[in-house]
């Protein structure tokens, strides 16, 4: 049976490219819900198509963020000076006090906003609302005002990687965790990785926490391994930033390649972001054959369709910090053995009996020795493509996750 409605916040979604796993999930939450109102706290260009019961809050006036705003609704917000009295360490880095005021500050130019309409979309009193924030970032922050005014609705947040792990920043810092941590209803991980550094960084109780993993749609499809003798085909999928350590697989192909003159390896890179000139630069200088390809932002439909019409050998992910990444599911979803780093959730959907787990920081030997024993098409790894595509089955499939969050976390 339906319930009436549901208020997703997301940095962006619909609009822009990013947070393509809400594709996924969306169409969920539409199914179960008369209506789902949307607030992306961020507005940009290229709105995606969602399912028709699904209104989007869009007439926000700091679709153009400004900055004079933001710092006036903070220093004027007692959440800042809250924060500074409980963790006075904030005023000692110039990045963690623009973290803050640019937190408080977009959360409330967006509270000031939307909250007119909020009432036309769904009541006078919000009776019986259920508030869901995507991450623990301004979008949480966000409802939690909304719950301050509202006693009676439930908030609910996720939390994935970037949004948990305070050590994560170069400062040690993430906004108003005492303030979130107050007020939210329910925190959902998306990790017993991030269940675990939820109770131990910041003491709380069990009963607050409850661990929901994302998943991936059936792609009804098994990638094929290279059917050419001496090729190694290999993909990786992330935003480029210095945190996902592309450099580590150019050097490892590099190396690798030298080694194996007569082994021909196509890399693809799928994804874009700042790192991207300086990574094709240090891809001019790797040997004769190693091919290289960076194919820039792609929206999620394309990345799928890339494992649908090209073979794989394997997808790798050398991040050294993560939860559990949606890129992995999706390829494990195509039946692609992944090589990934033993960080943040990793280890949970990544084992060495459905791929290769990685050491947390891999030397360029590690890595090159599991390039050889995929390139060599051995037994192990022609098991390890099946265990691949059973472990997604089993634990990442969109309908059984997200319907299990709507039943048990939202209701």
């Amino acid at each position: 049976m339906r319930q009436n409605s549901l208020l997703l916040i997301t940095n962006s979604f619909p609009y822009g490219p990013g947070e393509q796993f809400l594709e996924t999930e969306v169409k969920y939450l539409a199914l179960a819900y008369e209506t789902v109102i949307i607030i992306p706290m961020t507005i940009g260009e290229n709105k995606r198509k969602v399912p028709e019961n699904v209104k989007i809050i869009n007439n926000h006036m700091y679709a153009r963020y400004n900055k004079f705003y933001a710092l006036k609704y903070a220093v004027w917000s007692r959440l800042f000076w809250h924060e500074i009295v409980y963790r006075p360490s904030v005023l000692k880095r110039l990045s963690s006090i623009k973290l803050l005021i640019g937190s408080i500050g977009l959360a409330k130019m967006v509270f000031k906003e939307v909250h007119a309409e909020l009432i036309d979309q769904v009541a006078a009193d919000f009776k019986g609302l259920t508030i869901y924030s995507y991450w623990l970032r301004p979008s949480a922050i966000l409802g939690c005002m909304l719950k301050e005014k509202y006693n009676t609705v439930k908030l609910v947040s996720r939390a994935h990687g970037g949004d948990l792990y305070e050590d994560r920043r170069s400062d040690n810092y993430l906004t108003l965790r005492k303030y979130l941590f107050s007020n939210i209803d329910l925190i959902c991980p998306i990790s017993k990785n991030g269940a675990a550094y939820l109770e131990v960084k910041y003491n709380l109780p069990a009963s607050k926490i409850s661990i929901f993993k994302l998943g991936v749609d059936d792609p009804k499809f098994t990638t094929k391994m290279s059917t050419i003798p001496n090729v190694f085909q290999l993909v990786s999928c992330s935003f480029l930033s210095p945190v996902k350590r592309l450099d580590l697989i150019i050097q490892s192909l590099s190396k690798f390649g030298h080694l194996n003159e007569n082994c021909m390896v196509y890399w693809n890179h799928l994804g874009g972001g700042p790192d991207e000139k300086r990574l094709r630069g240090l891809t001019d200088k790797l040997p004769r054959n190693i091919r290289s390809r960076f194919w820039g932002s792609l929206p999620n439909k394309e990345i799928l369709n890339y494992y649908s019409k090209n073979e794989v050998d394997l997808f790798i992910n050398v991040s050294s910090s993560e939860g559990i990444p949606v890129s992995i599911m999706e390829a494990q979803s195509f039946g692609i053995i992944v090589a990934a780093t033993n960080v943040g959730g990793v280890s949970e959907i990544v084992s060495n009996k459905n791929g290769f787990l990685l050491s947390s920081t891999p030397s360029i030997e590690e890595i090159c020795e599991v390039f050889k024993e995929v390139a060599t098409g051995s037994k192990a790894s022609r098991e390890k493509k099946v265990a691949s595509k059973m472990n997604w089955q089993k634990h990442y499939y969109a309908a059984h996750n997200y319907n299990s969050f709507i039943n048990q976390a939202l209701r």
